[in-house]
């Protein structure tokens, strides 16, 4: 794939990351905005859904093991807003480095899509542009 292309390839999509782990946040934002995207980070479920409360993404990157509240704890909070506030929810992408036994809890949960982490750039920017497609 073309530098030009990798660039544009999530181009105009904006996203929220949300993970504990300082460098995992920065890997991430780094890695898509050289793919086209606008990316915010939060530290915590809990700033992850303040976030929302200013911006609306069109797909979220939760990771699922973080302390006091995980991402487990963010998706419910999450499909309740939905619930109750008819707000339009965003795809939401569910990122763990335990994969086994997570990705289909997280499904189940009511997360859109899993990526293991480490993940693999180029099956996380296709899941991103995939989630971020079917909202349009």
């Amino acid at each position: 794939m073309s530098s030009m292309k990798r660039r544009q390839e999530l181009s105009g999509i904006h996203v929220v990351v949300i993970d504990d782990d300082d460098d995992a946040r920065t890997i991430m934002k780094m890695v898509l905005e050289a793919h086209g995207a606008f990316v915010m980070v939060a530290a915590s479920a809990r700033d992850g859904l303040a976030t929302l409360g200013q911006v609306a993404p069109d797909v979220l990157l939760v990771d699922l093991t973080m302390p006091i509240e995980d991402g487990y704890w963010f998706i419910d909070q999450l499909n309740a807003q939905a619930r109750h506030g008819g707000r339009t929810q965003p795809s939401a992408i569910a990122v763990s480095a335990y994969g086994e036994g997570h990705e289909e809890r997280a499904i189940r949960a009511g997360f859109d899509a899993f990526v293991p982490k480490p993940f693999d750039v180029e099956k996380l920017c296709e899941t991103i542009q995939q989630l971020a497609n079917r909202k349009t």
